[in-house]
């Protein structure tokens, strides 16, 4: 009887003992999640659970990403992850850090741990690249690159949007390179990048360049000799291309290049007219200056004021000095003065800006000479700092004679017919022939000339080249030229009377026939107050009286003058002029 006893005390005790142990120590748990980078669960992960001796548990994530180990006794543990088929760990693409293990997970009695991995999942993704300014604009024309670790893979160029997108972008590790227009780099072979841009399934990377262009400033100094800053002094600005810029110093003698573009440049100063200067690097231009970004850099220039003199003397062929000649001081681009000689035959250039020069006869009426270097001009004349140069010119008087004869129908000479002699741009003189029927124009400058018959009343020609005019007759030097015209004799009368305001006839009345604003005939009234013009024909003409003492007239037109009178086509005329008595 007494063994059963023993058996049931021995349960008893195990019992007591059992809990007694669970109400001392109570277990933990750890839970595990395994995610991909955009947060979604990844199924079938094994995970083992292990401490610093052995493996302690085994298990796999289900659809939620998740395994929980449970009932783990207060201990250290170390948790291990292997990604399922489809899946890798970040660290076997970039490298780095292994995210295989989670160490030292302390578990307290009651403890409740979490342990989470990320995986990545095999497949495409999308990257999208932006290149803007600090305003926000797009940097167009920049080139956009997508790279692996093999090299670039993808390439293209920023439009009007200011984005680029590669899609789809295969899984890996990745990169994007962007190679602005020049502005905006440091050097001719610069770039922006961004690497180790980790792409995987459906993942959508959006990378952005803000660019500021890369810019400075130089600074040229330019003084005269004295040390004095030069104002308004011209500056190029250069690369190995190109001038970019030509800039004037300012009163303090500096011309300020700024916001200019990074990059090898050159400073040179600009060649004028009234200043000279050394020649060479360092002296008249700096070269091999590397703007960079942020930097102010200056340079100093030295020059000298610059003048000479240059005189013109012109002689005839008799070794006289001849006053009033026009001579033309001119460059390689321009005419700079032109100045007459004085009494001496001397024209003087004083203060006239260094360079090379030129001297030339200017052509005159009444004046010729040979054509040619050191004859009519003198070119390649360099002129320097306080030089006085004398050159010399020999010049001809040049006159000729042209004669007009008129004639009439009957070739009979006409006596006071009015000849116009003309150039391209104006009358020169118009004379009436002599009783031979000739207008002689002697001692007229050479030069192309003209002679032409002037309208006159009482005459008619026909009109045209060799019938009314003669053109481009050359006058040399002693030439004499005539020229024959033939006009016909016409007539058309017109009566006038002039009376007083009692119909009286006035006489001593002046009356006038004129035409083209010149009078061509006039007579004066006798004692019946009257006159007759015969010959008033060949043009409009009008009459026009001036009162004699003792009377007045009003003005106006069919008051003091006829106008716009054709006898000759519209048959005899009939004028009366009335004049008022003066009062005494």
């Amino acid at each position: 009887m007494t063994k059963p006893r023993r058996v049931v005390g021995l349960v008893i005790l195990l019992s007591a003992c059992a809990t007694m142990v669970t109400d001392i120590l109570e277990f933990g748990s750890i839970e595990v999640q395994t995610v991909t980078r955009s947060g979604t669960p990844v199924s079938g992960s094994e995970i083992v659970l292990y401490n610093d001796v052995q493996v302690m548990a085994v298990g796999f994530t289900g659809d939620d990403g998740k395994y929980r180990f449970e009932f783990v006794p207060p201990q250290s543990y170390g948790v291990h992850n292997e990604p399922p088929p489809g899946y890798m760990r970040p660290e076997d693409m970039l490298g780095g850090t292994s995210t295989a293990y989670v160490h030292q997970i302390v578990i307290e009695q009651g403890d409740e741990k979490d342990v989470n991995f990320t995986f990545v999942k095999i497949g495409p993704g999308r990257i999208d690249v932006s290149v803007m300014d600090p305003e926000g604009l797009p940097i167009e024309e920049t080139k956009v690159f997508l790279y692996s670790p093999f090299g670039d893979v993808g390439e293209k160029l920023v439009g009007s949007s200011g984005w680029v997108s590669f899609d789809p972008v295969s899984f890996g590790n990745k990169g994007i390179r962007v190679v602005p227009p020049r502005p905006y780099l440091d050097s001719d072979e610069g770039f922006f990048f961004k690497d180790a841009i980790l792409i995987d399934d459906g993942w959508r990377e959006e990378v952005s360049f803000v660019l500021d262009k890369c810019l400075g400033t130089l600074q040229a100094s330019v003084q005269d000799i004295s040390g004095n800053p030069v104002p308004e002094y011209p500056i190029r600005l250069y690369s190995a291309k190109e001038t970019l810029e030509v800039k004037k110093t300012k009163t303090d003698g500096i011309a300020v290049f700024d916001s200019i573009n990074c990059g090898n440049r050159g400073l040179a100063l600009v060649e004028t007219t009234d200043w000279i200067f050394e020649k060479g690097r360092n002296l008249s231009f700096h070269d091999g200056i590397y703007v960079k970004r942020g930097s102010d850099q200056t340079f100093s220039f030295n020059i000298e004021f610059c003048r000479g003199t240059l005189r013109a003397s012109v002689q005839d062929i008799s070794g006289n000095p001849v006053p009033e000649y026009p001579i033309r001081l001119y460059s390689a681009e321009e005419t700079l003065e032109e100045k007459e000689t004085g009494a001496d035959g001397i024209a003087v250039f004083d203060s006239i800006s260094c360079g090379d020069r030129g001297l030339a006869l200017v052509e005159k009426p009444g004046w010729i000479f040979e054509e040619g270097r050191d004859l009519s001009f003198y070119d390649g004349i360099s002129v320097t700092s306080q030089s006085d140069q004398t050159f010399s010119f020999g010049v001809e008087i040049c006159q000729g004679t042209l004669r007009a004869i008129v004639q009439n129908a009957a070739g009979v000479p006409v006596l006071g017919y009015p000849v116009r002699l003309y150039s391209s741009t104006e009358t020169l003189e118009e004379k009436e022939t002599g009783a031979d029927g000739i207008a002689v124009f002697d001692s007229i400058d050479c030069g192309d000339r003209a002679l032409s018959l002037v309208k006159r009343p009482g005459w008619i020609f026909e009109e045209g080249r060799d019938l009314s005019f003669y053109d481009g007759i050359s006058v040399t030097s002693q030439s004499d030229q005539a020229f024959s015209f033939g006009i016909t004799s016409c007539s058309g009368q017109i009566s006038v009377r002039v009376e007083d305001q009692n119909s009286n006839p006035v006489n001593g009345a002046l009356l006038e026939l004129y035409a083209a604003d010149r009078t061509w005939n006039e007579g004066i009234t006798g004692t019946t107050g009257s006159l007759v013009f015969t010959r008033a024909c060949g043009m409009e003409v009008g009459v026009r009286v001036s009162p004699p003492s003792g009377y007045t007239v009003s003005q106006g037109r069919g008051l003091s003058f006829f106008d716009g009178l054709r006898p000759d086509l519209n048959g005899p005329a009939e004028l009366v002029f009335r004049l008022q008595a003066s009062q005494d």
